[in-house]
């Protein structure tokens, strides 16, 4: 996003990474599960799309010429300075050239999400109405965050299971 790259203008992304993280290297998914562990999946659809979530989980996507072409594109290496810190830390390098030559690299120390960088109440709240949202009502969805929010608060959690299951 920042370099405001194309798609079509990437000739290379390479990520060095530690050995378990380089083994995640399914190029085309046939199923979610592979498509949620797949490093160059996960790098083309982010760098297409701008966004990774449950809308781009799909065969559709899969199997989307754009997306498969650009995932070929990336490769996976094993970096000994990355694989000596792990299983403390989980990091990679990337490192992403143009087709006219130019390098971009990028780095970061802790990962949005991680226990070292945890998301923000809003955007915990957010991720679940983005998952949530796919199989029960908006208003279900606010009233089990609702509901967890004041957790320590509910004397019967009945109420949510008959909420989430789908019954008022």
């Amino acid at each position: 996003k920042e370099n405001q790259l194309k798609p079509m203008d990437i000739a290379a992304i390479e990520v060095e990474t530690f050995h378990r993280a380089s083994l995640l290297d399914t190029v085309i998914p046939t199923s979610i599960e592979q498509a949620q562990y797949s490093i160059p999946f996960l790098l083309a659809v982010a760098a297409i799309e701008g966004v990774i979530g449950p809308a781009q989980m799909t065969s559709g996507k899969f199997a989307d010429p754009e997306i498969t072409a650009l995932a070929r594109r990336v490769t996976l290496k094993v970096s000994p300075d990355l694989e000596a810190l792990f299983p403390q830390r989980a990091l990679s390098r990337v490192s992403v050239t143009t087709k006219a030559g130019t390098n971009f690299q990028a780095f970061q120390e802790k990962t949005r999400g991680d226990w070292n960088q945890p998301f923000s109440d809003e955007e915990i709240k957010d991720k679940f109405r983005g998952f949530a949202g796919l199989s029960i009502s908006k208003h279900k969805v606010e009233q089990i965050i609702e509901w967890i929010w004041n957790l320590e608060h509910v004397e019967n959690t009945s109420n949510l299971l008959s909420i989430s299951m789908g019954q008022e």
